[in-house]
């Protein structure tokens, strides 16, 4: 008789183990955090980090390659405990940069509820690249933020909105589906860095699948802090398949970026909004096309609170303390406007 033994185990690198949390109470300042990872058809090609913002701390990491073959369409839980009042850093990978079709949340907490999400990836095409970065806050109260206010048409889930910041970091990210059909309004609460980081410009983008904005009377409003403090930014909608409004928040530090401090010299112009080349997904960020000319806005806010000036985006932007000063270029005239604030 012969004998065959039986194929010895396939070897397999071991997961990471994030840390258990002990659902007891926590000590003043930490916070518990719940990500929340689904995998795609390909999970081998895929890995993610969770840092503090400023890199000084890698709390956690799944280098690409961690995840096998057999984890494709699974999800994954891990608990953290973290410092509170600070910004961290997500980070998601793709090996061959030709996209990410699951999704990754970041809960605030250790229960999975569309109350305590802070953070959303539902996945991303070659357009993307090889990484994503998110960067949120994890805390009661920012410092400082933005509150954008969302008044539907009938087709809510059309739109789509993200805030990034000068370096391509989302700190804000809502996409297609994300408000149901039939929701009439929305209040996005929306922490950006502190005014003593320095000045810090965002670029705040809209689409919309259907093209038309937020048409019949709808629309949005960007204000610094709460409305009530009557800080508006920009009011908008009608805006077709996409636009892009580029604005600084004046801080009262040198930038944490100082090639690109806004202060040293006049802002780039911004590039084309991407429109949707075609009806997207609603789990997956489409591929996009270029389109000719989206609405474009350029305009400056004193982080001390002062008033908002806007600029068509051929206007030529500098900047003092204090002070907005904006050069509208208009055929072979020229108007100056100072505003004091």
């Amino acid at each position: 008789m012969k004998f065959t033994a039986p194929p010895s185990p396939r070897p397999t690198t071991p997961k990471p183990t994030a840390p258990l949390p002990t659902y007891s109470p926590l000590p003043d300042g930490r916070k518990r955090l719940l990500v929340v990872v689904t995998l795609d058809r390909y999970p081998e090609d895929t890995g993610w980090s969770l840092a503090t913002f400023d890199g000084s701390d890698v709390i956690y990491e799944n280098p690409i390659g961690t995840y096998e073959g057999y984890d494709k369409f699974k999800s994954y839980e891990y608990n953290f405990e973290v410092d509170g009042n600070l910004f961290y850093q997500l980070k998601v990978k793709d090996h061959f940069a030709d996209g990410f079709g699951g999704t990754i949340d970041v809960h605030d907490g250790a229960v999975i509820s569309s109350k305590t999400r802070i953070v959303h990836e539902p996945g991303f095409s070659e357009v993307s690249g090889k990484e994503v970065s998110h960067v949120f806050f994890v805390g009661e109260v920012p410092e400082n933020m933005l509150t954008l206010v969302l008044d539907f048409d009938d087709w809510a889930e059309e739109v789509a909105f993200e805030l990034k910041d000068s370096r391509g970091n989302m700190l804000a990210l809502e996409w297609f589906g994300s408000f149901p059909s039939g929701t009439e309004s929305a209040t996005v609460k929306i922490p950006i860095y502190s005014f003593d980081t320095g000045d810090q410009i965002y670029n705040l983008t809209f689409w919309d699948s259907g093209s038309d904005g937020f048409c019949c009377g709808g629309g949005y409003t960007l204000f610094l802090g709460s409305p009530e403090e009557n800080n508006m930014l920009k009011r908008g909608g009608d805006y077709g398949a996409g636009e892009k409004f580029q604005f600084i928040i004046e801080g009262s530090a040198p930038s944490m970026s100082p090639s690109s401090s806004p202060s040293a010299r006049p802002l780039m112009q911004p590039t084309n909004v991407p429109t949707v080349s075609q009806q997207p997904s609603t789990t997956m960020k489409p591929t996009f096309a270029q389109i000719g000319d989206p609405t474009e806005v350029i305009a400056q806010l004193n982080g001390d609170g002062g008033s908002i000036n806007q600029a068509p985006s051929s206007a030529g932007v500098q900047n003092w303390r204090g002070r907005v000063h904006l050069v509208y270029v208009l055929g072979s005239a020229t108007t100056l406007l100072l505003l004091l604030v």
